[in-house]
């Protein structure tokens, strides 16, 4: 069984998040970034899972676009979702409001890692979002180590490869 996390991280927190997620899992695991690879061979993969930012309640376009164009292809496939966003964000809502519906039916594992925030690289509209919305001044990173753990259970403990 083979898995692979395919993200998109525009500051480097969801790229941490899909790090630390892979470290729990048991089966192999192959990273892939969005903006850096944009492989569409999925055929050694059993599992995929998504990593990806929310910004003002819709998750990255890179990431939406990417599975609406392989929707086919990844629907054959087990699926799962993490988000990375503000800790009161409601994942489902965001998840089938961004989402094809068939895609958000085929996720056998969702969940919402946290968020994090670098004021160094982000532009100055971001900062003063991230002020106003995350009532933040200073650089943080705020895991959920809690759900990643959880996340990873599950995808360890279920079936994952069969359909």
């Amino acid at each position: 069984m083979k898995t692979v996390i395919i993200y998109s991280s525009r500051h480097g927190f969801t790229e941490k998040a899909a790090e630390k997620l892979s470290e729990r899992l048991t089966s192999l695991v192959d990273l892939k970034n969005l903006d850096t690879n944009f492989e569409r061979d999925f055929s050694e993969y059993h599992n995929i899972i998504f990593g990806t930012p929310v910004y003002e309640g819709k998750i990255r376009n890179l990431t939406a676009k990417y599975i609406e164009e392989n929707l086919e292809e990844l629907c054959k496939k087990n699926l799962g979702l993490f988000i990375c966003a503000s800790e009161n964000t409601p994942v489902e809502k965001i998840i089938n409001s961004n989402l094809p519906k068939n895609f958000c039916e085929q996720l056998k594992v969702k969940g919402h890692f946290g968020y994090g925030v670098d004021f160094e690289k982000l532009n100055r509209r971001e900062r003063v979002e991230s002020k106003i919305i995350l009532k933040k001044t200073e650089s943080e990173m705020a895991f959920n180590e809690k759900n990643i753990i959880e996340f990873a259970e599950i995808v360890n403990q279920i079936d994952f490869v069969r359909r």
